[in-house]
């Protein structure tokens, strides 16, 4: 048996599977593939464990629409648990100058789906106070610096959608949308998929939704109008699903 072409199988299967999910919620008819994912585990940091903690988001967050207070509870714990999993993680992916290119473009793009899943998470919660409002800057932040050390040409470009969106999502700083865009459009021109353009319209898109909503009240979620417990609405999809 080739087990490196099993263990790229397996990582496309993953990678599909997680984000297609994320993106349809409930719509998706696959939940015999469920199992797959559901016997616990503890995030490591590697492509197989960071795209099911993606996975994990996604059944936690649809899980929060419960009338039950004991319910939305055990689900919050859950996914505080998993952004501590996460964040032990990320701690442990260190990437400096001396590193060869490929082991630097695998550190940084499990930092970056790393700290796109923490920034997700933490948008699940409306903030409570600066601190929570700084925590997503904060991670923001972290995303941008990991992405301008990416390599130009890295292999890695191709899967980066889910990443940048969410993270452009919560980016309130000009700067770090133009950052966002800017890559998201480097990458239509070297792939020439219309997911990375239309990713970087949508986002515009949804900037400017908030700028205008934040001239008439406080927003109190990066995913305010444009995110729902049920997936992403349609016209989103097609963005999602890199």
């Amino acid at each position: 048996m080739n087990t490196e072409l099993r263990g790229y199988l397996f990582e496309m299967f993953y990678y599909s599977f997680a984000l297609a999910r994320f993106s349809l919620g409930s719509k998706l008819l696959i939940a015999q593939a469920d199992a797959i994912f559901a016997s616990p585990s503890i995030i490591q940091c590697k492509p197989q464990s960071l795209l099911i903690a993606v996975y994990r988001i996604y059944r936690l967050s649809h899980n929060l629409q419960s009338s039950k207070s004991a319910d939305v509870f055990s689900v919050r714990q859950e996914l505080l648990l998993l952004d501590q999993e996460l964040m032990a993680c990320h701690s442990h992916l260190t990437h400096d100058t001396t590193m060869d290119q490929e082991h630097l473009n695998d550190v940084i793009t499990s930092n970056l789906y790393s700290l796109a899943c923490r920034i997700h998470i933490r948008a699940l919660f409306p903030p409570h106070g600066s601190d929570d409002n700084d925590t997503v800057h904060s991670l923001v932040d972290e995303f941008i610096n990991n992405l301008q050390h990416l390599p130009p040409h890295s292999p890695s470009h191709n899967i980066l959608c889910w990443p940048l969106v969410v993270a452009g999502l919560s980016a309130r700083n000009s700067a770090q949308q133009r950052i966002i865009v800017a890559k998201l459009n480097n990458i239509h021109e070297e792939w020439k998929s219309a997911v990375f353009s239309k990713s970087a319209d949508f986002l515009r898109e949804q900037w400017r939704r908030d700028r205008d909503m934040r001239r008439k009240l406080p927003i109190t979620s990066g995913y305010e109008d444009s995110f729902t417990l049920d997936g992403l609405t349609w016209y989103q999809c097609p963005v999602i699903l890199a």
